[in-house]
């Protein structure tokens, strides 16, 4: 997606979500480590380097006090301890357990092994032990563990700089190798890390990813499809979730690269646009930018319109043969603040008759979807809600404004819109009306002053929306019961009368209705009910 649309903020609530559901008891993790206790606990060799003379096992060395423990040697991969049992015995196993329900095991589960390193001490051991593998698991310790981004545990994000993201180092213990087992101590053991290691069991963020010159992260061709990593002297298989994220102008340069389409086989492509709703523009500007940052009281409707002027500067003109030809003259009329009211809340233009209105409020979709399908698409251009957050910081530091109010907003955008160097957005060609920015203000400040004058009649006890609200809601019960030829129940009175066609009538004659009145009626009530069967639970807008 373009800059500063969400996109690490998004993976930023993935990432936060999977922290919690980490700390569930239905998201619960788990790894292991092995644990070799001091010749204390364990007062001969256990048949390390000598003769296994047999026996019961020993007690689990999971619990031991750490003055106990001589070395302990932690899986970094985080290994799932039911990898810790024979593939054939473990599939025997899960199989019995959810033979009687619909869960589905993963190919990892089933078939997973263990780490290179955890294999070795594995092997290790049970030939010490003779094949005895309840001997081998009294030196594992298996433990939770909790998904973290702070201290990069199955959570990593990597920045778009130059290093590896994954290696080999040689095992370093808690007091030294003598404290090993003789098998082992004539190995060389080595311990993975970096990135991918710290991601494993989570998910690896890729940070602008297409910053990175291509060769350091071609290796992902493989990884992505094998789920395997390969090092000098070991390969590394991985059950972590990669995602990545790009600027829109550094996707469209990969595109041209010869590699572009054997990457484009391994990955989903998921679009980050602009918001095209203001009222959700708004949203981000009211939870974002307080009083105390910004060192001013804030008046009402500043964020409201910085967020509108945000939405008209990434709305593209639409094309009529995106939509039925009934409405196509319509759509060609469409201003950015009409089509901007059309897109937040299906508000269609005053100047639409009923039939216009209906069959525009009915394209929304289409004209949607027709804009995601352009080259750019709606969303890809615009003003970024960085860049618009900076304007309304500098908006606050007028001196001839003792608040951040509209008006102000209103100034700094007159001001800035004069020098198309600053941003990026304000060096596109206007098309139109659309991304013409001085009248895309001037559409901003008119819509303001609709809101004043809301406000000032709210305030004054004159109509508000909601009574247009309820008097079309009326409308609707008194023409449904005449067309079913019931009766309405009164509400003042609580008595069962005829559905008053007066009122019927000085509505459809408010509406400009001249066809015939039991036809609109019934075309009315036809959608009522369609649209509430596609949208079960919500309240009928009836000023739509």
């Amino acid at each position: 997606g373009p800059n500063g649309s969400a996109k690490s903020t998004f993976i930023a609530c993935m990432a936060r979500a999977m922290e919690f559901y980490s700390s569930t008891d239905e998201g619960a993790l788990y790894r292991f480590n092995w644990v070799f206790p001091s010749d204390r606990v364990e007062k001969k060799a256990l048949g390390f380097g000598g003769r296994d003379e047999g026996g019961p096992p020993p007690k689990s060395f999971a619990y031991l006090e750490e003055a106990d423990v001589d070395a302990r040697i932690r899986c970094e991969m985080k290994d799932h301890p039911l990898f810790l049992i024979p593939k054939r015995q473990r599939r025997d196993l899960l199989y019995s357990l959810v033979k009687d329900s619909d869960f589905r095991l993963s190919a990892t589960i089933l078939d997973g092994d263990l780490s290179p390193l955890s294999r070795l001490v594995f092997d290790a051991l049970l030939q010490a032990y003779n094949g005895d593998l309840s001997r081998v698991y009294a030196h594992v310790q298996v433990e939770r563990f909790f998904l973290s981004r702070r201290f990069r545990r199955g959570l990593v994000t990597v920045e778009p700089q130059l290093q590896v993201d994954a290696g080999l180092r040689q095992l370093t213990l808690n007091r030294s190798l003598e404290s090993l087992p003789r098998v082992l101590q004539n190995t060389t053991l080595f311990e993975p890390f970096g990135d991918l290691v710290d991601a494993n069991r989570g998910m690896i963020e890729y940070n602008d990813l297409l910053k990175k010159p291509i060769e350091t992260f071609k290796y992902l061709l493989a990884t992505c499809e094998k789920s395997t990593v390969s090092l000098p002297s070991a390969i590394l298989h991985l059950d972590t979730v990669f995602i990545a994220s790009s600027n829109d102008r550094y996707l469209k340069a990969f595109m041209e690269h010869p590699d572009w389409q054997s990457f484009k086989g391994r990955m989903e492509l998921v679009r980050m646009p602009y918001l095209l709703d203001y009222e959700k523009e708004t949203g981000i500007y009211e939870s974002q930018v307080r009083s105390e940052a910004v060192g001013k009281h804030i008046a009402p409707h500043a964020m409201r319109v910085v967020g509108l002027f945000a939405v008209l500067t990434r709305l593209t003109q639409p094309k009529p043969a995106a939509v039925p030809e009934t409405v196509r003259d319509a759509v060609r009329r469409l201003t950015p603040l009409e089509k901007a009211d059309l897109y937040a809340s299906g508000r269609v233009p005053d100047w639409a008759d009923f039939k216009t209105a209906t069959e525009l409020a009915a394209a929304r979709e289409l004209l949607i979807e027709d804009g995601a399908s352009q080259s750019p698409y709606e969303g890809e251009t615009g003003a970024s809600p960085r860049e618009i957050k900076a304007i309304l910081f500098n908006a606050a530091m007028a001196r001839e404004y003792a608040c951040l109010s509209p008006l102000a907003v209103i100034a700094g955008l007159e001001a800035l819109v004069k020098d198309r160097s600053v941003y990026e957005f304000l060096r596109i060609q206007p098309n139109g009306e659309y991304q013409d920015h001085p009248k895309l203000i001037k559409a901003v400040e008119a819509r303001y002053l609709e809101w004043v004058d809301d406000d000032v009649r709210l305030s004054m006890g004159l109509a508000a929306e909601s009574q247009y609200e309820e008097l079309l809601a009326r409308y609707a019960t008194h023409a449904n019961m005449f067309l079913k030829g019931e009766k309405v129940r009164n509400p003042i009175t609580n008595k069962l009368e005829d559905p008053d066609t007066r009122f019927l009538e000085e509505i459809e004659g408010m509406l400009g209705v001249t066809r015939n009145q039991s036809d609109f009626r019934r075309e009315m009530i036809t959608k009522i009910g369609a649209w509430s069967l596609d949208n079960p639970g919500k309240p009928m807008p009836y000023g739509r």
